[in-house]
């Protein structure tokens, strides 16, 4: 029964220091962690009418709008900066591993997380006389992204590209498996924006993460 009591005070104790702390003592999140996943970007594309060109042949025939899709095996190197207990930056370049026939795209983003039912990352509350470290072991975020991407396509008359102005959405959950690695999984919506193109991009990933301050 004594153990029992110990047990509990414990318990009592540490939602105690949760809810002072924050008011009474000051938190360390500054980490860094980095993540490289691979997944599928599926990017749906249609060329803007302001961006074709007409091309005059003996026929006096004129170009049409093109329009068409790529799937693609991608890589996802993710950087991302704990600098609030439930906030982050990041900063993520996805390049194609392996993309459908000559159709290829690239991008390099910035964005903010937003986490909700577990702090950000690990962390260490401090006061006069405690210490009390957190390593959540299931994160959830949502957050926004926007950056630039770079699209090569195949009409039926030319290899075009385009560079896009990229704007969107994402969430996730990551897995502690220890206070070093862990596993992220994240899916999103990005709309862009180029002079030739307009684009939505639905991307899914999944890879490691790692820790370090």
């Amino acid at each position: 029964m004594n153990k029992n009591k110990k047990i509990i005070l414990i318990h009592i104790y540490i939602i105690c220091l949760l809810f002072v702390l924050p008011f009474s003592a000051y938190a360390t999140f500054e980490y860094y962690q980095m993540a490289v996943s691979t997944g599928m970007a599926n990017i749906a594309y249609a060329e803007n009418p302001s961006g074709l060109t007409s091309e005059v042949a003996s026929s006096s025939q004129s170009s049409s709008k093109a329009s068409g899709a790529i799937s693609s095996l991608s890589l996802k190197m993710d950087y991302e900066l704990y600098d609030r207990s439930r906030k982050s930056h990041r900063f993520l370049a996805i390049v194609p591993l392996m993309s459908t026939g000559t159709d290829s795209y690239f991008s390099g983003e910035w964005g903010m997380n937003f986490y909700f039912l577990s702090p950000s990352s690990k962390g260490i509350y401090k006061d006069v006389t405690n210490t009390l470290k957190i390593l959540p072991k299931w994160r959830y975020y949502w957050g926004f992204i926007t950056g630039a991407g770079y699209l090569v396509y195949k009409t039926k008359s030319a290899k075009k590209n385009d560079i896009i102005f990229e704007i969107g959405l994402n969430a996730g959950t990551s897995y502690s498996v220890n206070a070093t690695w862990g596993i992220n999984c994240e899916v999103g919506v990005v709309k862009g924006t180029g002079i030739m193109t307009s684009t939505t991009n639905m991307r899914g990933f999944i890879g490691g993460t790692y820790y370090f301050e």
